[in-house]
């Protein structure tokens, strides 16, 4: 048979993906789910939950739009309970709710609200200058300039220079170089911080 995990007033943590597949026995308790991805933070043959049940998330990453969905629980076999379920307030201002799909057999986060960060792709097609005032960034097909907080992306879809001239320190939310094609060079005085 499956393995059994059952908490009775208490609380779980789990930050990636569990295996084993056991059976979940949840009673007056808060599981606290670390990180979220396309992936399922638990895995069970089956979840029972009774009485006052809590789920937390531990954090919830930048977003660029809204609606996201996690998946937070797979089951194989029974849910029970889940009406006893409730969500804790989610961190940094985003607000959403627990989805049950039963084709999937999934317990969802739901993030409906919260702020959206802007993303901003180089294209340096006015010059090579990393600053914030020149338009060598574009959101959507709209020419912009840089401000600390955006998330950045280089990419092989760029039409001006892939030498890029960091001319002060910066701070985008997060940095992401996707290429197959082109080669970025970063110089200059200046830096690129507080990204993933």
């Amino acid at each position: 048979g499956s393995p059994i995990l059952t908490v009775n007033n208490g609380g779980l943590i789990i930050d990636t993906v569990s295996a084993g597949n056991p059976i979940f026995n949840f009673t007056n308790s808060t599981l606290t789910l670390g990180t979220l991805g396309i992936s399922p933070s638990l895995s069970a043959s089956a979840a029972n939950f009774g009485g006052a049940d809590t789920i937390t998330v531990a954090s919830i990453s930048r977003q660029t739009s809204l609606p996201v969905v996690y998946p937070l629980i797979q089951y194989s076999g029974a849910l029970n309970g889940f009406g006893s379920l409730s969500l804790s307030p989610l961190s940094g201002g985003f607000g959403g709710f627990l989805s049950n799909d039963v084709a999937s057999q999934t317990i969802y986060l739901v993030v409906s609200s919260g702020p959206i960060t802007p993303v901003i792709s180089w294209n340096g097609n006015v010059n090579g200058n990393w600053d914030t005032s020149t338009l060598n960034w574009l959101t959507g097909a709209a020419a912009t300039n840089y401000a600390d907080g955006t998330i950045v992306k280089f990419s092989d879809l760029a039409t001006g220079a892939k030498t890029v001239n960091l001319t002060a320190g910066f701070s985008p939310g997060d940095t992401y170089v996707e290429t197959t094609n082109a080669n970025y060079t970063f110089t200059g005085t200046g830096s690129i911080g507080g990204t993933n």
